[in-house]
């Protein structure tokens, strides 16, 4: 129980340092809280009470889910509903997910019960961090703010050489392999041979 109000004490002491980091000052200090305590830090009233992270984390996920399908919706006003689910898919998989939260060190502040020195946080981890910020910013201000958090750490810039880009990438992925690097006469003279065959 000692451990438990030391924990809470040096989390409090870094909430300043922490809320700078990630460009936002939560009304409600108990979310930031809640959004830093991992599963594994259960005090006998919390685990009773399952009182950590993961209530948060499935709120950001679908929060985070809106936001990028609304962005990506209001930029590409020509795609197809394919390609911007190709969009939203490599926006909110994990590895990136990870990767932003890693750029805010948000592992750092968790509370939780393994030994700091060699904890070492896996990408899943960071990435429902991640999506417990979302959700405790929701929750503390709403959608304008968590769409600001989200846009400024998780969503890439896409613009319209973007898309294009992605879009070429995307249609040649399509394309059967006999028709890749090859000029049209050779890919129908191919094609031909192969249903002949």
């Amino acid at each position: 129980l000692i451990s438990f109000f030391l924990r809470l004490q040096k989390f409090n002491s870094l909430t300043k340092q922490l809320e700078t980091s990630i460009g936002y000052t939560f009304n409600d200090k108990s979310l930031i809280q809640l959004a830093m305590t991992h599963k594994s830090f259960n005090p006998f009233y919390m685990c009773k009470h399952g009182i950590n992270n993961e209530r948060l984390e499935f709120l950001g996920d679908a929060v985070l889910d809106m936001i990028v399908t609304h962005k990506l919706h209001h930029t590409f006003k020509n795609s197809s509903e394919r390609l911007l689910y190709r969009y939203k898919v490599s926006t909110v998989r994990n590895t990136n997910l990870a990767e932003s939260a890693e750029r805010l060190n948000l592992c750092d502040y968790l509370i939780q019960n393994i030994s700091e020195k060699n904890y070492q946080p896996t990408e899943k981890e960071h990435a429902d961090t991640l999506e417990a910020m979302i959700g405790a910013i929701f929750l503390d201000s709403g959608w304008d703010q968590a769409e600001k958090f989200v846009e400024d750490f998780v969503i890439k810039d896409y613009d319209e050489d973007t898309d294009q880009q992605e879009h070429h990438t995307y249609e040649m992925a399509l394309l059967p392999e006999f028709t890749r690097n090859t000029s049209p006469i050779e890919s129908t003279v191919k094609a031909a041979k192969r249903f002949e065959d």
